[in-house]
């Protein structure tokens, strides 16, 4: 009984979970588990979309914005948010581990930090406009898993030592990289290099 009122405790710590839902919990005879029943008060509902919800005043101190260009700003505060959320993935334009105590090396841990997030929105946007939608952490799991790789075939010679000519290939990639690869235009980084 304890957890189950603990969990229904959790889940209605939102804003104005607690108006809307009226929670029942009761003790069953026969099993002597938990039983939960709910409503969602209909009144609390229609008080609370009149004064409250959908409704979102905005401060600015830009007033040569119009109406139009400050709703934009704010509608796109959700990708500043997602690239600190990026920026808190641990495999790549990742702030943390930082294994620096002085200031100059936070700086410089900083920048590169930055940088790394610029290019790989850089990447997300090259993808973008060539018809590919996908997150930064997809795009670089994608791209990484791509390998380039130097082969050299000896072959034997009559006698004679017989330097075989390297060769370039590049590993096996399923149709999503491979797509990838050819709008990029990779191949242009393989060609030429031997």
């Amino acid at each position: 009984m304890q957890s189950v009122q603990t969990k229904v405790k959790e889940i209605l710590k939102g804003q104005y979970m607690e108006r809307l839902f009226k929670i029942n919990i009761t003790l069953q005879e026969k099993t002597h588990l938990p039983e939960l029943s709910y409503s969602i008060d209909h009144q609390a509902m229609e008080k609370l979309s009149g004064k409250r919800l959908g409704k979102t005043i905005l401060f600015t101190d830009n007033h040569s914005w119009t109406d139009e260009q400050i709703i934009l700003a704010y509608r796109g505060q959700h990708m500043i948010e997602k690239a600190f959320e990026t920026m808190k993935n641990p495999y790549f334009v990742s702030w943390s581990p930082m294994w620096h105590w002085t200031d100059h090396n936070i700086r410089v841990h900083a920048f590169y930090c930055v940088l790394a997030l610029a290019f790989a929105s850089i990447l997300q946007r090259e993808l973008h406009q060539k018809g590919f939608e996908y997150s930064i952490p997809k795009a670089i799991d994608l791209l990484s898993n791509i390998s380039e790789v130097l082969m050299i075939k000896h072959q034997p010679g009559k006698g004679k030592k017989v330097e075989a000519k390297p060769q370039i290939v590049i590993s096996k990639m399923d149709v999503e990289q491979q797509k990838i690869f050819k709008a990029l235009g990779l191949e242009r980084y393989t060609e030429g290099k031997v």
